[in-house]
């Protein structure tokens, strides 16, 4: 390989938190669109609700009990979706991945200047990523996600540097994947 000096080094472990989290970051890309969609649903309820109470009429009423019946639905299926629909996808990878014999797996990353490694220890391949094909990067709760052109991901734990830290991170992926798209915060 042209550069062999190691930058960082990452392990992560693909369990049922790591893929839920994966699966839910993937279902809503951003908290401003989950806050979007709470602040619709606030919105559809005080629209239900208000124009009674201004009349001078109890808040849930004969006119208005439908339509607030409606935004609980909604409420409702809101919920379902942001919690149920990720644990549903992510029991049935799982039951996929013990199914062929790999249950929960080991990724080790190492980041060089021109390339990331990757090595799978289910499947005991191993891969490489190019910097200049990575086209998003994105982060949830514990780990950094990283899609490129053939939308691959890659999943970097932010407590799994065993070489490196996640701020010096950052200012590295920053730099070499110039090219993409990126929305994680600051560390």
């Amino acid at each position: 390989m042209e550069n062999d000096t190691l930058r960082f080094e990452n392990h992560l472990v693909y369990d049922r938190s790591c893929l839920m989290q994966i699966n839910r970051r993937s279902m809503f890309r951003s908290r401003t669109e989950l806050y979007l969609w709470l602040g619709a649903l606030i919105g559809m309820l005080a629209l239900t609700l208000i124009p009674g109470a201004a009349a001078g009429r109890p808040l849930l009423n004969d006119s208005n009990r439908f339509s607030f019946i409606i935004v609980l639905v909604l409420g409702a299926l809101f919920l379902v979706l942001y919690f149920g629909v990720p644990a549903l996808y992510t029991s049935t990878q799982l039951k996929r991945q013990q199914a062929n014999g790999m249950g929960d797996y080991e990724i080790w990353l190492r980041f060089y200047d021109d390339r990331v490694d990757v090595r799978n220890s289910a499947t005991h391949e191993e891969g490489h990523f190019d910097y200049a094909s990575i086209k998003k990067c994105t982060e949830s709760e514990d780990y950094y996600l990283m899609q490129d052109s053939a939308r691959r991901l890659l999943v970097v734990r932010k407590a799994g540097f065993t070489k490196g830290s996640p701020a010096d991170f950052q200012r590295f992926m920053a730099q070499k994947a110039s090219g993409a798209k990126i929305q994680w915060k600051a560390v």
